[in-house]
Parts: C-alpha cells; sequence; structure tokens
C-alpha cells in the first residue's frame, strides 16, 4: 500500500522530543489522555511489580498507579525514549514537565480534603520506578535476561500495536506479553484502533489496524477473564478514528 510519504521501520531512528512536541502539549490533554487516566483509575488494583512495556517517553500512563502499585519496572526498546524518563525521574532541567497530565490525574482523583501539588506527585512517580531498562519485544525473552519473568500488572500504552503492521508479528508480540505475566495478574493496554500509521514529529512508523472487538477475542483466546474496555475518540486530528483502553485477569 502506497501512503504517499516514507514508512520508519527502525525504532533507533525514533525521535522522543518530536513525539512529544507532537502529541502531548495540548494543556489540557487531548481526549485520548484524559480518557486513559480515568479508564486506568478507575481499573487498576492494587499490585506489587508492575511491567510497564513499551513505555516509550512518557509517564502520564503510570498516574493510575500512584497508592496503588508499590514497583514499577519501565521497559523500552529505544535509548532517547528511556533518556527521556530517566531524566523525568532525575528532575533534570530539560525533562518533559507532564504538568498538565498531572492537573488531570488529581481532578480525576478529586482530592478535596487533600491537595497534593504537581512535584508531590512528580516524587511519587519517581520513587516508584525502580528501574528503567532496555527490551526487545522481538526477542524470545523480551527483557533481555532481566531477573523478573513474572509480574502483577502488565501494563502496554500504544505499544505492540504500533511497533508493527504485520499481524503474524503483532501476534507474537502479545504472546511474549502475556508470558511475561503471572496467573492471576492484570493486564492494562491502550492501543490505536484501525491505525496503519502514526507520528513522531516529522517522522512516520507503522501500525497493526488492530480493531477492539478482535482484541476481546484475543485476550478470550489467552483465557483472560473479567475484560473490561472502553473507546475513545481523540479531540484533535490523527490518522486515526479512535483509540481504545482494555484492562483483563489472566487465568
Amino acid at each position: 500500500m502506497s501512503y504517499g510519504f516514507t514508512m520508519i521501520h527502525d525504532f533507533d531512528l525514533f525521535d522522543a522530543k518530536g513525539y512529544l512536541k507532537e502529541n502531548f502539549l495540548d494543556d489540557p490533554p487531548d481526549s485520548e489522555d484524559l480518557g486513559l487516566i480515568s479508564f486506568f483509575d478507575r481499573h487498576t488494583d492494587e499490585r506489587e511489580l508492575q511491567l510497564e512495556v513499551f513505555g516509550g517517553p512518557t509517564i502520564y500512563q503510570l498516574l493510575p498507579s500512584i497508592g496503588r502499585v508499590k514497583k514499577i519496572v519501565f521497559a523500552e526498546f529505544n535509548a532517547s525514549n528511556r533518556k527521556e524518563v530517566m531524566d523525568f525521574i532525575a528532575s533534570a532541567k530539560d525533562a518533559f514537565g507532564w504538568e498538565a497530565h498531572i492537573r488531570a490525574f488529581l481532578k480525576e482523583r478529586d482530592h478535596s480534603s487533600y491537595e497534593p501539588d504537581i512535584t508531590e506527585v512528580k516524587r511519587s512517580i519517581s520513587s516508584l520506578v525502580a528501574d528503567v531498562i532496555p527490551m526487545d519485544i522481538r526477542k524470545d525473552d523480551p527483557l533481555l535476561g532481566y531477573p523478573h519473568k513474572r509480574f502483577d500488572l502488565v501494563s502496554c500504552h500504544y505499544g505492540i500495536e504500533s511497533v508493527t503492521d504485520d499481524k503474524a508479528a503483532f501476534l507474537g508480540y502479545f504472546s511474549r506479553l502475556v508470558r511475561l505475566l503471572r496467573p492471576g495478574g492484570r493486564m492494562n493496554l491502550s492501543m490505536l484502533e484501525g491505525a496503519t500509521h502514526y507520528f513522531a514529529g516529522t517522522q512516520v512508523f507503522p501500525a497493526y489496524p488492530i480493531k477492539k472487538e478482535e482484541m476481546h477475542e484475543l485476550l478470550k483466546s489467552f483465557r483472560f477473564k473479567d475484560i473490561v474496555s472502553e473507546r475513545v475518540i481523540p479531540s484533535n486530528r490523527r490518522p486515526y478514528g479512535s483509540v481504545f483502553y482494555m484492562t483483563a485477569i489472566k487465568g
């Protein structure tokens, strides 16, 4: 298929800062970001150890874990994405601030009697993230030798559908994600729906056009239960019509 632009398949070239500027400068945040925060704040329960897979250069997806998860391992393929996250944790001068998303999270939590300030929320996220590690979902051992092999919560936002346009590869990547989750553990997913590509600044990357109903059936085929999902239409123009959020328990 011809798109009229050159698709990039080398994710070492991913422009972290371009992606952040392209997608996360709105105040208030886009409806898909607000929807993610709201959905997972309602559906994330108490867990010991969370694996954030394909974390990208973002941390806003970790906000619902505050007060519910004791430790997060942040796994990401691209070195510049990992640097953005580590800069945030270290309060580096040029780190992306996420203030608009934090304000949205505080509104979602409705702190009527006690209002944490933005700096306190940033400290909470930084203290939750125990490790920022490289990963490669194409490998049989995606965490590349990291000692923890099973997690209580596996969280993957705009990940496995955003690194390939090939169905067989997508299914293989998802199978590896499932292996990282212990029985009884929770999987949290956010996905572009029906997308063939997306933008990171001036770059264009491929996507597998997954549909919410297809993902629901895939989870069932892997014996997940208590599946809950929600679809949101982005308020800004995107090369996809909708996104969806999904959470389920591994049987």
